[in-house]
């Protein structure tokens, strides 16, 4: 981390004569930076079904059971602000403690990141922020090295543009991989994304790019009533591969209502995905879909059903959701349930536990061979 520090640091100097401020303003601003931790202990078991199945495929045809239990442990720094100009920096790393079947904690990839590296630049109306990043846009999400910014000329206008290089997605819950280069040739991917709020409705029309690899253009219309929400998006993807690797060119359709009163909310959705193609929705990260697992969720040809309800009492908050997934004759050819049933204990500020149950159940025709259940328990600390 004092490499980071140091070339953080020599980016932020090289910036104040652009910026108007001296070096000891930025020199200042290190110094009341600040540092919080995040670790966790993460367990994963899964009793696979009689064809394997699991999430992505991770049951081995030859075992009844698949899991795991890790330790993560994350550090973040924030700089204090010179000129409008703000340091971030972060990592994190996680070690496997147990495994019930060898591989089944995947030693090839990354145990260790630095997930944060940015230099952001904020006034009343924009922020621009430059280096590696977590991103939340409809179709662009987990951390990304790009460039990203965010323009408010009034209150009820948004508008986001950005370029990402690499992408990866890494949390507390086992290993993942490195950033890395997406797309065909490798030339990442861009976005323009506009949020327009008219009293209680928002207007928000997208584009998103990956040269030589596919275009998706859509929309959201969302109302948001107090207790009632309801929401419908399409996108209309194109596939720039010929059909050589995504399969043509497609759309995917998605509708959500909500409704919450008191410490009850209940919600229910549609989704659709285009019987040719779903033009690679979600290769760099998404958030759209409510599922825990839902690997079916993105597919073409697949439509999706889902309800579920969720009750806070205190410091507890339980949760389910019941899916059912239907795919055509252009893809499996079968259908699914997925349930989902979360409860988390807030203990303290900065101790939390959760555990899950997810149940992949019901398959049939194509997809008997999905058939899982997991138990996902964990226990989380912060310090700020």
């Amino acid at each position: 981390m004092r490499r980071i520090s140091f070339v953080t640091a020599v980016a932020l100097l090289s910036a104040s004569a652009a910026f108007g401020a001296d070096a000891s303003e930025f020199e200042k601003a290190l110094k009341n930076g600040s540092f919080s931790f995040s670790g966790a202990l993460y367990g994963d078991f899964t009793l696979c079904g009689e064809e394997g199945g699991g999430t992505d495929g991770q049951c081995q045809q030859d075992e009844d059971t698949f899991g795991y239990l890790n330790g993560s442990l994350g550090v973040r720094y924030k700089s204090g602000t010179a000129s409008g100009l703000t340091l971030n920096a972060g990592a994190r790393g996680n070690v496997k403690f147990f495994e019930i079947n060898e591989d089944d904690w995947d030693s090839s990839l990354d145990n260790d990141i630095i997930d944060v590296a940015n230099i952001t630049y904020a006034t009343d109306s924009l922020t621009l922020v430059l280096g590696r990043q977590e991103v939340a846009l409809e179709w662009l999400g987990d951390y990304h090295q790009a460039a990203v910014a965010v323009f408010a000329p009034i209150s009820e206008l948004t508008i986001v543009g950005g370029y990402t290089w690499k992408y990866t997605e890494f949390d507390y819950d086992g290993p993942y991989g490195d950033f890395a280069a997406f797309g065909v040739k490798n030339k990442g991917a861009g976005v323009i994304d506009v949020a327009y709020k008219a009293g209680d409705f928002t207007i928000e029309p997208w584009v998103y790019f990956v040269p030589d690899t596919a275009n998706w253009f859509g929309g959201k219309v969302a109302y948001d009533g107090g207790d009632l929400g309801v929401s419908a998006a399409y996108t209309v993807t194109t596939d720039e591969t010929d059909g050589e690797i995504l399969g043509g060119s497609g759309g995917f359709l998605h509708a959500q209502a909500t409704y919450g009163a008191g410490d009850l909310s209940v919600l229910a959705g549609l989704a659709l995905g285009n019987a040719d193609s779903t033009g690679g929705l979600g290769i760099v990260g998404e958030n759209v879909s409510p599922f825990e697992d839902g690997d079916l969720f993105f597919e073409n040809d697949t439509m999706t059903i889902y309800g579920g309800a969720s009750y806070e009492s205190g410091d507890l908050t339980f949760s389910g959701l019941l899916g059912y997934f239907d795919a055509g004759e252009d893809n499996r050819n079968g259908s699914v349930f997925e349930l989902d049933l979360i409860a988390t204990y807030a203990y303290s500020e900065g101790l939390g536990f959760e555990g899950k149950i997810i149940n992949v159940f019901g398959g049939s025709d194509g997809l008997e061979d999905t058939d899982y259940t997991s138990l996902r328990v964990a226990a989380l600390f912060s310090l700020n």
